[in-house]
């Protein structure tokens, strides 16, 4: 008898904690709630609780291009009680400047209507370029000696793509080792119309472009465009700081490196570089630019299926389980 009162208490205790962890609640967020004309934030609605969860198909606001992006999903188990979240990612095109509310999106799940609470995206008009003073004739010289040195290339595989369709993309930048770079600022895919990933550094090599050395980076990322179009991707900008030979009266006679043989006007004909003792260099500011890529980005089909999300390319899904190896009673946590 006893044995039967603890095994229904058992069961009332279990079944509560699941029912608990079955309840659904929804969340939402951007990424930054300041942008600017033309630069897209992404919003992302989370629902907690069962995996029936409809979000909103359409949100439309007035100065504002609103897309669904994709969807992740997560599980989790602790001590008898399952837990699983959906996250709904949408990508916001601001069209012009001005204090954007999003209001309450409306979520269905687990038989109940949930209400996302309110946004404020907050957008500036793009910025105008900045005036600078323009440098010295020989300052100019040096700068554009050194820029002959280095190259940035953006690689887009892809020449058209879908709306929301994710192009991996690769950038190679690109710096003759005897200038000693140093990175100040890193490449950046500039544009609009598109939202870019956080850039991932992939490799480097030593290679030979026309006839000179290179130190060559790879970084790896992927774009996806907000709207159908043609859009200008890039450039990609960067910029380093150089070693160069401080300028001089020129001499008498003058040692040639073999990249002058041609009439290159190569800096590094300079003393400085075969005896470094001789003057001393000073570092310059570089600014590095690659061409731009034209992309061109189709409007997706008509009749999407119901369950079409946003999702669009290959993908591969991984499921995992954490730890291994748990005793009775053991939270795990079962990411997909």
């Amino acid at each position: 008898m006893r044995c039967r009162i603890l095994l229904a208490v058992f069961a009332v205790v279990a079944s509560a904690q699941f029912a608990r962890a079955d309840s659904p609640s929804v969340t939402a967020a951007l990424s930054n709630s300041e942008t600017m004309v033309g630069q897209t934030v992404d919003l992302q609605i989370k629902v907690t609780g069962p995996g029936d969860a409809q979000p909103p198909e359409e949100i439309s606001i007035n100065g504002l291009e609103i897309h669904a992006t994709g969807q992740s999903r997560q599980f989790e188990m602790r001590n008898f009680a399952t837990s699983s979240s959906v996250t709904y990612t949408y990508t916001v095109l601001p069209l012009r400047a001005g204090r954007f509310t999003i209001p309450p999106q409306t979520v269905h799940a687990g038989g109940r209507v949930l209400r996302t609470p309110e946004l404020v995206l907050n957008v500036a008009d793009s910025p105008s370029q900045p005036t600078t003073t323009r440098p010295s004739r020989g300052a100019q010289s040096q700068a554009a000696a050194a820029r002959d040195l280095v190259f940035a290339e953006l690689i887009v595989p892809k020449k058209t793509a879908y709306v929301g369709e994710i192009v991996p993309v690769q950038i190679r930048m690109g710096f003759d080792p005897r200038l000693r770079p140093s990175l100040i600022e890193p490449p950046e895919i500039t544009g609009q119309g598109f939202t870019s990933q956080k850039l991932q550094q992939s490799g480097q090599t030593s290679e030979t472009v026309n006839g000179r050395p290179y130190e060559v980076v790879t970084y790896k990322s992927a774009i996806a465009a907000a709207r159908a179009g043609k859009f200008e991707i890039g450039p990609v900008k960067a910029k380093a700081q150089v070693i160069v030979p401080r300028r001089r009266p020129p001499p008498r006679t003058r040692s040639r490196s073999p990249f002058d043989l041609f009439d290159l006007d190569d800096p590094f004909s300079d003393p400085f570089f075969s005896n470094p003792f001789a003057q001393i260099g000073e570092r310059r500011d570089v600014e590095i630019r690659s061409e731009q890529v034209q992309l061109d980005v189709k409007p997706l089909p008509p009749n999407a299926p119901p369950s079409f999300s946003g999702a669009i390319g290959n993908f591969a899904m991984a499921t995992d389980a954490k730890p291994k190896s748990v005793q009775a009673g053991d939270p795990i946590t079962v990411t997909t």
